[in-house]
């Protein structure tokens, strides 16, 4: 599996579209503590975009407005032609663990022109956002989280998410390492063993690893298995099914380190989220 599906499929992000159409009036937008992010996407007509700084940009062509954590941002459309817009949240798995939610920048503005792929999933998405055909909201959503998939790939491709998980992933030497942390949980990994996977010294590997995901080998492998931990706890598995698959000689071992973590035992925390 390539580390970009790795990463969607294991942390989760989903679009709910809750507009389309021409916004003619002022909107501001905001979430609580970053709980949700804001996709928009401008099909025709203009608007000023007023970031949470206070700085103010002119939007007149087909463009992404995108804030990954939900800062407070105003639309002001023009008085004139308003703005034909489509206007989504995105809600994260483990917002507080998810590296998309954490390594994008606070605010991106892409024009289409610029990025040859989004045009063609644009025209699409606009066809069910501007129409009345049945399925339509179930549609526009597919659709969003297609154009999502492709706005990642530029990040990464431009090299806009520098620190991090996404970072890693777009260094092929370390997604090596990551990917095999990610895969083969249950291995006894060491710096040794994973900078072989990443084709590097055992030094190279180390100081590369801390520069980018920010985080040390050992510190980012226990992170994921106590991720895995709570997903597999969530979804039913005994605390011994837990250890063995997370690679845990016993379930003491890892209740011991589960509740040093999290503060909670793994029953109880079972108990708390079944």
């Amino acid at each position: 599996m390539d580390p970009l599906s790795l990463v969607l499929q294991t942390f989760g992000v989903r679009a709910d579209v809750f507009f389309t159409g021409n916004l003619c009036n002022l909107h501001d937008f905001t979430e609580e503590n970053g709980q949700r992010g804001h996709l928009h996407i401008l099909k025709s007509g203009a608007l000023d975009l007023i970031s949470k700084s206070g700085s103010r940009q002119r939007v007149n062509k087909p463009t992404v407005i995108f804030f990954p954590r939900g800062e407070k941002h105003r639309f002001v459309p023009d008085p004139l032609t308003g703005a034909d817009i489509v206007c989504a949240t995105l809600e994260y798995n483990e917002l507080s663990t998810n590296p998309i939610a954490k390594a994008l920048p606070p605010e991106l503005v892409l024009s289409m022109e610029s990025y040859p792929k989004f045009p063609k999933i644009c025209d699409a998405l606009f066809d069910e956002a501007f129409s009345d055909e049945y399925g339509r909201v179930t549609a526009i959503n597919r659709w969003l989280d297609l154009f999502l998939i492709e706005i990642l790939r530029v990040c990464l491709m431009n090299k806009l998410i520098t620190t991090g998980l996404m970072a890693g992933l777009a260094d092929s030497k370390l997604a090596n390492a990551i990917v095999a942390i990610h895969t083969r949980p249950a291995e006894n990994w060491t710096v040794d063993t994973l900078a072989a996977e990443a084709f590097m010294s055992r030094a190279k590997f180390a100081a590369s690893f801390k520069q980018v995901i920010g985080q040390t080998p050992a510190s980012y492998m226990l992170d994921w298995r106590m991720i895995l931990a709570r997903s597999l706890l969530k979804n039913g598995l005994a605390v011994s099914e837990v250890s063995e698959a997370i690679g845990y000689e016993n379930s003491s071992a890892m209740a011991r380190v589960f509740k040093k973590v999290l503060g909670v035992s793994p029953k109880q925390f079972q108990l708390d989220n079944m």
